[in-house]
């Protein structure tokens, strides 16, 4: 009861730091819990970096633990005392008494990170502060807005893996019969060989008119049953792709929704979307209009609604730095890639392309930069057989594929419910 107690008193005392103060009895307490049971130190040393710690001696010991560990030799209290200074002793015995119990080790990292966040975000409100009153642009102000928020969701500055950790996280992700799960688009062949991930950023291209609107929502209506989907639109309201959707997902005839529900089959298509109405609710999908929007004020958005997919439609239309376009859409380009790696959230970005015609796209035609190209994940082109014709096939080209294969397939489009399906073999 005694031993229930003290523990109680201890975590209470953790809690009751104040402001974004270090938190220096937590520090202790990660390093009392590595020196008491350092079969925990793989654990701690995979959240903590030396800059989590803010006192001298609690990073002096961290410094000596992640040396003796990395070197494969033995992590004790007499082996990380004598490789910190002399004075620092009696308070590490102290801090060995004081500790309660281990068991709390994982409660003790998370006080130790949930700091050094508060501390990197009020350095990042300093410095959107200055700029607000100096007069800097709203861009720049949205750039600052969103750092703070990523100090805040961050877990760990050092990027730095080494090869034995790579390990560990490698046996930590591929647990026997754990399988790994993966975004699908709801095209089996697609999903076959692209194993989407939160983190890619894949571009879809087509010509005007071709579908990739029409497709694109087919798939986050497909992802929005899983994930946290958010629909960016640049130059259509949401009234429009809501009209869509609804039109996918129940099977409504599109002419009948654009004429607005009163035509002879009115009730029977009302009763069919009454049907469907219980499960469209529970997607996770929020559609955004988007226009006049920056790659730094959709990330801002993606942050507050938890997005785990992001669909951005399209490319071309979201304003950049740049002298000119080719310089702006390369930079919109490397915004989207580091906002998939940095904020570990697929980004699905949709992309005009610069030849007109009939023929076969490529790559090459991915409009204003070659940046587009360079940066993406996965590439999906799609081509219009027969553009005279709405309910025509469209192939669709999987022209860059990092983790898998390329090639074709061909689509059957139903203009009528704004709906694809496969057509042929892979």
């Amino acid at each position: 009861m005694q031993e229930n107690q003290n523990q109680q008193a201890f975590i209470e005392n953790l809690n009751n730091q104040q402001g974004i103060q270090p938190n220096i009895e937590a520090e202790q307490a990660v390093i009392a819990c590595a020196l008491l049971n350092p079969k925990d130190v793989p654990e701690i040393l995979s959240k903590l970096t030396p800059e989590h710690f803010f006192n001298d001696l609690t990073k002096s010991c961290f410094n000596q633990i992640l040396s003796l560990y990395n070197n494969d030799k033995p992590i004790d209290t007499i082996a990380v005392l004598s490789g910190i200074p002399t004075e620092y002793k009696p308070t590490v015995i102290k801090m060995l008494e004081a500790l309660p119990t281990t068991a709390n080790f994982k409660f003790y990292v998370d006080l130790v990170i949930q700091t050094y966040k508060k501390q990197k975000a009020f350095l990042r409100l300093s410095q959107l502060q200055q700029k607000l009153l100096s007069g800097a642009s709203v861009e720049d102000c949205q750039e600052s807005a969103v750092s703070i928020s990523e100090s805040l969701s961050s877990d760990v500055s050092d990027e730095c893996v080494s090869a034995k950790q790579g390990l560990l996280d490698f046996y930590a992700r591929n647990q026997q019969g754990k399988k790994k799960e993966y975004i699908r688009t709801g095209i089996d062949k697609v999903d076959r060989y692209t194993y989407i991930s939160k983190g890619d950023y894949i571009i879809i291209g087509a010509r005007p008119s071709t579908g990739k609107t029409a497709l694109t929502l087919q798939m986050a209506l497909k992802m929005a049953k899983d994930f946290n989907v958010v629909y960016f639109s640049l130059e259509t309201s949401a009234e429009k792709i809501y009209d869509r959707c609804i039109s996918n997902f129940t099977r409504t005839n599109f002419s009948s929704i654009k004429e607005g529900m009163c035509g002879e089959n009115a009730a029977k298509e009302w009763e069919n979307i009454a049907k469907c109405s219980g499960n469209f609710s529970k997607l996770k999908l929020h559609v955004v209009p988007a226009s006049g929007y920056t790659v730094a004020k959709i990330e801002a958005k993606a942050v507050e609604l938890a997005a785990d997919v992001i669909f951005i439609d399209y490319i071309q239309l979201l304003q950049g730095k740049g002298k000119d376009r080719f310089e702006q859409v390369t930079n919109i380009s490397m915004g989207l890639h580091n906002l998939a790696q940095q904020r570990k959230i697929a980004v699905i970005a949709l992309s005009q392309l610069s030849r007109a015609g009939t023929d076969e796209p490529s790559m090459k035609d991915l409009r204003e930069s070659g940046q587009l190209e360079n940066d993406a994940d996965v590439i999906i082109l799609l081509h219009n057989t027969n553009p005279t014709q709405e309910s025509a096939d469209r192939t669709l080209i999987i022209a860059k594929n990092k983790e898998g294969g390329v090639g074709k397939l061909t689509l059957a489009f139903d203009g009528k419910v704004q709906r694809f399906y496969e057509r042929t073999e892979y």
